[in-house]
């Protein structure tokens, strides 16, 4: 045991889960602030969900430990009943991801991407991660759909940015593929 002012906040859920046996429960309007991986955590986790103890940030935490340990199939699962819980935009991502990175099926990582989105558009990692996904879903139309929708400090993200010019590029639409006064041409001779 820590004495709890010695605890930090990105500490203070994995000290409660080590202590207590439950990892709090918070409403996932960002990212939960720290993240781990092994055996030890994966066992307390899957513990809470064993006593019916499980929440939508437990349920991400778990699936994230899956993920880490190689359980492709767990950490899906996991991500699943965390956004059952709570639709969440970070589970959402990580199932895209999943579909984008170990299940090849672009298509299906761009609606999950895109319900993320519905809880999110101001975390900038999400942003890049959606970007990417819409991309390689040739849903470039989509991602410059989604560009407009952004406040000005993200739509002046270089690599936001970057990802738009591709986007225009795709679509032959060459005047719009302009970064910083440089036209990038992909592709031509």
């Amino acid at each position: 045991h820590f004495p709890k002012e010695s605890v930090t906040e990105k500490e203070m859920p994995w000290n409660e889960l080590i202590n207590g046996g439950e990892y709090p429960f918070d409403e996932l309007k960002t990212p939960p602030k720290s993240f781990q991986n092994g055996e030890l955590w994966n066992e307390l986790l899957r513990s809470q969900e064993q006593r019916g103890k499980a929440n939508a940030v437990s349920l991400l935490q778990l699936g994230i430990t899956e993920y880490a340990l190689g359980n492709i199939d767990k950490a899906y699962e996991a991500f699943s009943k965390s956004n059952e819980c709570l639709p969440n935009a970070w589970a959402l991502r990580n199932l895209a991801m999943i579909e984008k990175n170990e299940k090849g099926n672009a298509q299906k990582a761009f609606e999950y991407i895109t319900k993320a989105l519905e809880y999110n558009m101001t975390y900038r990692g999400l942003l890049i991660g959606a970007a990417d996904i819409m991309l390689a879903a040739n849903e470039e139309r989509a991602w410059l759909e989604t560009f407009e929708r952004l406040d000005e400090k993200l739509k002046n993200d270089g690599r936001l940015k970057l990802y738009k010019a591709i986007a225009h590029i795709r679509l032959d639409e060459l005047d719009e593929a302009v970064l910083d006064e440089l036209v990038i041409i992909e592709g031509l001779d």
